[in-house]
Parts: structure tokens; sequence; C-alpha cells
């Protein structure tokens, strides 16, 4: 985004932009005290997101921006949004359980050579929670142990990367790992064995006898065969 950058997060909830050109203009024609006269800054855009904003960065959080493509990463106080850099709202994610009190987006490798590294954002909560977003889909939830996190690094410590160091509002310091990728893969049960439905329904049949105080009649298993070809569910009949 050249020659823009996120504006200041004024009382009325709407990041403005403008242009490094506009502002150093100002700058130059600073006002005389006590006089109305000068130049002020002219805002290219502004976007109403309804809540304060608690972090503004410029990266690649969308998977889907090309190689010359980036965007306006806004965290709220419950409410991540992405936009445009002609200040459109491009995504949100709103944390309505969740009152977010520190943010981080962090780079991640890139997915090939030539391929340009995106960016993961990591929330903490006034629940003591961290949680990781790619792009608008949590990745993982930890809970930490007596803390609110108020700030968030990532860094490489003792040679291993992603360390998180957290800090809460009394300066309290607490380093975490979050470890590797949680499994994807679903279990399969490798034992498959075949259900003998003629069994099942002469063991239901005991046990409704049993329960009942009657004597035990057994079905003809030809009549049993029949249903079971018939009807391949768990459900049982009874002959009177």
């Amino acid at each position: 985004m050249p020659r823009a950058h996120p504006g200041p997060r004024g009382p009325e909830r709407a990041p403005e932009t403008n242009s490094l050109q506009v502002l150093a203009a100002a700058a130059d024609n600073v006002d005389t005290p006590g006089e109305a006269s000068g130049k002020k800054v002219q805002v290219d855009w502004s976007t109403n997101i309804g809540e304060h904003a608690r972090s503004i960065e410029v990266v690649r959080f969308s998977r889907s921006l090309s190689a010359s493509q980036q965007e306006i990463l806004v965290v709220g106080e419950q409410t991540v949004f992405t936009l445009k850099d002609s200040g459109g709202i491009r995504l949100q994610k709103r944390l309505a359980e969740y009152g977010i009190t520190a943010c981080i987006a962090y780079k991640m490798p890139p997915e090939s050579a030539d391929a340009l590294p995106n960016h993961n954002l990591i929330l903490g909560t006034n629940t003591g929670h961290l949680l990781v977003l790619k792009e608008m889909q949590l990745m993982w939830c930890a809970r930490l142990q007596g803390m609110v996190p108020v700030q968030i690094c990532v860094d490489t410590l003792g040679s291993v990367r992603g360390m998180m160091v957290l800090m809460d509002c009394r300066g309290k310091l607490q380093v975490c790992y979050l470890g590797t990728d949680p499994p994807t893969a679903s279990l399969v049960n490798t034992e498959m064995k075949e259900l003998n439905y003629d069994d099942m329904e002469e063991e239901h049949q005991e046990i409704c006898c049993e329960s009942s105080g009657r004597p035990t009649e057994m079905v003809p298993r030809s009549r049993k065969r029949a249903w079971s070809s018939t009807r391949r569910c768990l459900k049982f009949w009874t002959w009177a």
C-alpha cells in the first residue's frame, strides 16, 4: 500500500488513512499559536467499525491475495476486520464470547520458495485464553495459567522458533509454547467385524422374556433369516 498508512484511532471508532504527501505538507505548515489559519490534514477515506481499534497493521492475512496485494488488519474489542486499500471491509469475524486484550500478527514460513509469507493472528482474551487465527478460522485455543495478557511477542528463544512472551497488566512475564500442529487425521477402526443379526435378535428376545417373566420362546431361524435379509437395521420384531 504505497504512500498510505492507517490514520489515528479517533473517538468516532473509524480508522482513517492519510497520504504521506499530505502529512508532510501539513508538518511544514505548522499553525502559529493563537491563529486559526494553516493547512488541515485531508483524510483519504474513513471506515466506521463500530468499536475501538486495539491494533492496526498492514499485513498479508488473507491467502487469496495476489503477490502485489496487502490489506489492513484491524483488531477491535471483540471483532477482527480486514480492510481493502480503498477502505472497504473485506472480511470480519466477531468473537462475542471473548474480550480481546492483546494481539499480534506474525509471519508464517512461506509455502514455497517463490511465495510471499502470510501472517497468522494471535489474540489474548480477558478470559485468559490464547486464540490463533488463520485467516478468519480458529486454528488453536489454549488456556493460560493465571494470566490475562496485555502484550504478546513471538520470537525465537534458545533456538526454538515460535516462542511467545506474554506480559500482563502487573508486568508479569510468561514464556509459552503451543507445541506442534494438532492432528487432523480422523481415527479409523482397523478391526471391522460383520454384525450377526440372527444372534442379536435371539439375545434381544431372551432379554425381553427374562425381564417380563415369560418363558423364552425362540423364533425359527428361517423367519429370522428372512427378516435379516430384507431389513439390515438394528430393529427387532417379536411374534406373539
